[in-house]
């Protein structure tokens, strides 16, 4: 049952300036005794920002996002890029979502946390992005879950996955995720 629900809201990443995470939606819900936090990323067919790579390349002279990222890779999955250079390939928009989905849930004071990828589909959008954002989603959980998640199905939790975490991020949530899609091929 949703107990509430937010539109827009920023939510920190850590006490680096600047850059705070912009969910499309946060919900409170419960069931039984849990409580789960939801957060909601609308997508249509734009990919989930830069890769982990092209990100930490287009980082300006003093820029925060190599702190950043780093910070994020180690409490999600307990290595950086330098160390891993394959998460150089992952998206940024889903790491980052995952922190603040699982640092929102803490503040909350939720018992478990849930990433919810809500896509349409419409005559403006194309198949071969979405499949994209799909696979790019599928290839992160797959890392998130040390390999054990290696598909996706529509409507169907995914997880739960547990964290090393950091200073933000907690370790204890369980995290779950999933993708909803809305429209017509």
């Amino acid at each position: 049952e949703v107990t509430s629900g937010t539109p827009e809201v920023r939510i920190p990443l850590d006490d680096y300036p600047g850059e705070t995470r912009n969910s499309d939606m946060v919900l409170l819900a419960k069931r039984g005794t849990a409580t789960i936090l939801i957060t909601i990323e609308a997508k249509a067919d734009e990919p989930f920002d830069m890769t982990i790579g092209d990100k930490l390349a287009s980082a300006g002279k003093g820029s925060n996002i190599p702190k950043r990222v780093e910070h994020l890779a180690r409490a999600m999955f307990g290595t950086t890029p330098d160390e891993t250079p394959a998460l150089k390939d992952l998206r940024y928009q889903l790491l980052n979502a995952t922190a603040a989905t699982l640092i929102a849930a803490q503040a909350h004071h939720a018992t478990r946390a849930l990433f919810l990828i809500h896509e349409f589909a419409t005559n403006k959008t194309t198949a071969e992005k979405r499949q994209e954002n799909h696979d790019d989603l599928v290839a992160f959980l797959n890392v998130l879950s040390k390999g054990t998640t290696r598909s996706l199905d529509t409507g169907v939790l995914a997880g739960p996955f547990h964290v090393p975490g950091g200073k933000h991020v907690p370790s204890g949530i369980p995290l779950f995720a999933a993708k909803i899609k809305r429209g017509q091929e």
